[in-house]
């Protein structure tokens, strides 16, 4: 009788394992569906973008801002982790697509292609670290040598040419990240202007504490910009760099900072290359 019931439980187990691998294969995991950052309002569904996010988009989307996860931003940004500005062209035959906008004085960037043929471009502006409430920002691509504005955005003018030029704004929210470090534009192996904010609304007292400052919490004592937010602007020189928040005496890391290193004194602490 036992042997019975096992052999029945056995093939049961079976069963429905056959049935697990034959759902699988009838019904692959959903893939990446472009509709879900199709509005401004609905952008938030996806926070943290990741090269298969933008290697599945299947249509243009309007321009938003978005964090973006890749390796590859170390060579620009001396970080993985980086936040910018989204730009995309549906245009499956071109062989070319420049993005041009009055944010850089009109500064060719290349856009990358995806299987899907939607050209892809996240650019890092220099408005993440004013004060002011709203910027335009005026934008066109430049598709195998001609210009054309964003298709996917309702909001253009005619400009200088006598064509049209694409805009969006850039409102508070996206002026003024949470976390994290923002790398003003420079040359390559020269110091640059560093920005490090931290969300500490209830705070009374918050320094930036580090390698560069050999862990002296009276040497940049932070400043409240606004609305909670706490910054300082650094000069640094290329090399690497780690730190954290001294926050009411309490040392925290930097929370938007994915790169994170060791010390033998404070632990796991936020980590920089500045190239």
């Amino acid at each position: 009788m036992r042997i019975r019931v096992f052999f029945k439980q056995v093939v049961s187990n079976r069963y429905c394992q056959l049935i697990f691998y034959v759902t699988l294969l009838g019904f692959p995991p959903q893939a990446y569906n472009s509709d879900l950052i199709v509005t401004r309002q609905n952008a938030t569904n996806i926070k943290t973008y990741y090269p298969r996010h933008l290697a599945e988009l299947r249509k243009a989307v309007q321009p938003r801002i978005i964090y973006y996860v890749d390796s590859r931003n170390y060579k620009l940004y001396g970080k993985m982790l980086v936040r910018g500005v989204l730009f995309t062209y549906d245009a499956p035959q071109a062989k070319k697509v420049e993005l041009v906008s009055d944010m850089d004085k009109f500064t060719r960037h290349e856009l990358t292609r995806n299987n899907k043929g939607v050209w892809y471009y996240i650019l890092q502006p220099p408005e993440y670290v004013t004060t002011k409430m709203h910027k335009k920002i005026r934008y066109k691509f430049l598709v195998d040598g001609i210009f054309d504005y964003d298709r996917t955005h309702q909001f253009y003018e005619e400009d200088n040419a006598n064509s049209f030029i694409s805009y969006f704004y850039l409102t508070e929210e996206d002026l003024h990240p949470q976390y994290g470090v923002s790398i003003l534009p420079g040359k390559k192996g020269h110091s640059k202007e560093v920005i490090f904010r931290v969300f500490a609304p209830r705070a009374r007292s918050v320094s930036l504490v580090g390698n560069f400052n050999q862990w002296n919490s009276e040497i940049d004592q932070m400043n409240l910009s606004d609305k909670g937010f706490f910054e300082i602007r650094k000069a640094l020189a290329p090399g690497e760099y780690i730190y954290l928040f001294k926050v009411d005496g309490s040392m925290i890391q930097d929370k938007h900072n994915l790169e994170l290193k060791y010390h033998p004194v404070f632990g796991r602490t936020s980590y920089l290359k500045l190239p």
